[in-house]
């Protein structure tokens, strides 16, 4: 039971990191014909010189809270890499106490209203041909908070479960798809 939340917000998280490999790609993709058609064929169009914008975008906001669970954040590891469990348990519950979980909230707080007003008038390019749907983009930094907000929290209820001596967490064992390589 006790590491059944961070399981289950791991696979949210992994969900949302297989939405944003599958939006790299596109991005790829999408920048090639763009690419391909301005210097090959001398034409292009505006929708489609939009579209990377909305996959980069993508793929950054969603990958958030995989990318935490896999320890890929920027963290000052003089301290961290040569600690024992405990010390990071200690670390990683009070960074997401203190910061990831706070700062996850006010994200979410002060985009809410930006994106509910985006949505009102249904909010699309400046350019009369781009992609009518910013509003949509918009819709990602909730989003993206709330996944990050899950992992924190997913981190910080492990961090407790070793400091309050339940069983060790082993990370991979919260990923069911650590062990085929899925990273």
């Amino acid at each position: 039971m006790m590491t059944q939340i961070p399981r289950v917000v791991t696979q949210v998280n992994r969900f949302a990191a297989s939405i944003a490999a599958a939006s790299l790609l596109l991005l790829f993709l999408t920048q090639f014909c763009v690419v391909l058609l301005r210097y090959v064929f001398d034409t292009g169009f505006v929708w489609m010189q939009e579209l990377p914008l909305y996959f980069h975008g993508g793929a950054a906001l969603l990958a958030i809270g995989y990318t935490l669970h896999t320890g890929g954040h920027i963290r000052v590891d003089i301290f961290y890499r040569s600690a024992g469990e405990r010390r990071k348990a200690l670390v990683d519950a009070g960074g997401s106490l203190l910061f990831l979980l706070p700062v996850s909230v006010t994200i979410f707080w002060y985009s809410l209203p930006y994106v509910i007003a985006s949505w009102a008038v249904l909010e699309g390019s400046a350019q009369p041909s781009g992609i009518p749907a910013i509003f949509v983009l918009k819709t990602l930094l909730p989003v993206f908070s709330l996944l990050l907000a899950l992992q924190a929290f997913a981190q910080f209820w492990s961090a407790c479960c070793v400091l309050f001596g339940a069983r060790e967490i082993d990370p991979a064992a919260l990923d069911p798809g650590a062990e085929e390589g899925l990273h």
